[in-house]
């Protein structure tokens, strides 16, 4: 029994674990592609529709009236009015002209400034004022230096206009500088459109110019005294946006809210649009999809724990029953002639069938075992007196070895005693060799002084004899 609850322990573990992982990761790897595809998404598509819809609204409210008011600035009447002086009797012809231009481009006001005598001809409010160029309106030399035809200074917060963009025209005559035409654009909708067109309840959009100072900001103290380079997020990344291009970064504020930005350069402004969304509030259905498909999994697991259990236990009981089978085979000597008992058609039913034609095959191979073995035995008696017999036969050849043994033995010691006789004999011949030579050696110093003899002799006799005197 304990046998039988420890593997249906085993299949119970293995297979929650297996549920459990499987559940998790493919919950994971659901959230991983749900958020992957909603920041493609926000980057790629609902950004971009915001960045179009302001790029539309900028055009519609600050590049149209750039257009018509270059027509207005080549009035050649005009060029001439300040090249003779701005003479008085033409300046209700310029006023004018400044009515028409502000009611035609439904502006709040029109502007004509001239460069020579620095006069200031503006139109607001359905009044006219002339004026001269304040110290502090060191725009129009900035403009006459720029070179530039078109230029927008626009303003939050600008007395007495509030939210207003100054759409500059250069007046030139065969490139002298004379003056501009300008225009007071109300920038209330255009602001309000830029606050309002967000990407959900926690973002915000924000509108910086090319040094960083917040000109758009949905709290309205930050315009004009905040600058971005200084807000969280943005202290190491405004060289990243000052790039007039676009950029994409994100960062994680104190709330612990990853914050999505994107910023693209105006240059009908020269501003940056820098727009913001919330991670919490953009994965938010997302993440309480992952709380519900959590509970649902775990719902599902207990389900499923509860259906392998059951099948499990069917298992196991039939496992059980063949283990008490096969236990009450394997008791004693080990009685094979039992079989056991198959009353299904499952795979339990298939393995008791298995092993009851194991256990006749094992039967069989028994009953051969023993045979072989009978068999081994007489074979070995056999083998055992023919064993006695050649020990018989290895004894006499051990005596027969023993006697040649003697024998070689006996004729070693005669071998050695003529071996010794040689060399005696030997030591003798070489005595009579030595005698030999000395005696040759006397023969020939003998031979050497008898024939010395001789050849004095013969001197001699080769000598005349002396005759005796008288």
């Amino acid at each position: 029994m304990s046998k039988k609850s420890s593997f249906k322990r085993k299949i119970l573990v293995m297979s929650g674990l297996i549920l459990a992982v499987s559940l998790t990761a493919v919950t994971f790897i659901n959230s991983s592609i749900a958020k992957a595809s909603i920041t493609n998404r926000l980057l790629n598509f609902e950004i971009p529709a915001i960045t179009n819809n302001i790029i539309a609204l900028v055009q519609k409210d600050i590049t149209s009236v750039s257009i018509g008011l270059s027509v207005i600035a080549e009035d050649p009447n005009i060029q001439q009015w300040i090249i003779d002086g701005e003479p008085e009797d033409l300046i209700p012809y310029i006023n004018k002209r400044l009515t028409l231009t502000a009611n035609r481009f439904n502006t709040m006001g029109c502007n004509l400034v001239v460069w020579g005598s620095k006069n200031y001809y503006e139109y607001v409010n359905n009044s006219y004022n002339i004026r001269k160029v304040l110290p502090e309106d060191t725009w129009l030399a900035e403009f006459n230096n720029s070179g530039v035809e078109v230029g927008v200074n626009a303003y939050t917060n600008y007395p007495p206009f509030g939210d207003v963009a100054f759409m500059n025209v250069r007046i030139d005559n065969n490139g002298d500088f004379l003056g501009v035409m300008s225009v007071a654009i109300n920038l209330k909708d255009f602001v309000q459109s830029v606050n309002n067109t967000t990407i959900g309840d926690l973002g915000q959009n924000i509108m910086v110019d090319s040094s960083g100072v917040i000109r758009i900001h949905p709290n309205r103290e930050y315009i004009s005294n905040k600058n971005i380079k200084d807000e969280q997020g943005y202290i190491d990344q405004f060289n990243n946006i000052n790039n007039r291009g676009s950029y994409s970064f994100s960062y994680l504020d104190n709330t612990g809210d990853t914050r999505y930005v994107n910023s693209v350069y105006l240059p009908q402004l020269d501003w940056y649009l820098i727009t913001e969304a919330s991670g919490n509030e953009i994965f938010k259905d997302i993440n309480d999809a992952i709380v519900k498909t959590i509970i649902i999994s775990i719902i599902l697991l207990l389900v499923g724990y509860g259906i392998l259990y059951i099948i499990t236990t069917v298992v196991s009981k039939s496992l059980g029953k063949l283990t008490v089978a096969v236990d009450d085979i394997s008791e004693g000597e080990g009685d094979l002639t039992k079989v056991i008992s198959v009353n299904s058609r499952d795979e339990a039913g298939i393995l008791g069938a298995s092993l009851n034609l194991f256990i006749s095959k094992l039967k069989d191979l028994v009953t051969n075992i023993k045979s072989v073995t009978t068999s081994s035995k007489e074979l070995g008696e056999v083998l055992a007196t023919n064993a006695e017999e050649i020990s018989s036969t290895v004894v006499e050849i051990a005596s027969t070895m023993n006697s040649i043994n003697s024998k070689t033995d006996i004729l070693t010691s005669q071998i050695d005693n003529s071996h010794k006789s040689v060399l005696k004999i030997r030591g003798q011949i070489v005595n009579l060799n030595e005698n030999i030579e000395r005696e040759g050696q006397y023969i020939s110093e003998s031979s050497a002084a008898i024939e010395q003899m001789v050849a004095s002799v013969k001197m001699f006799l080769k000598y005349p004899k002396v005759k005796k005197r008288p």
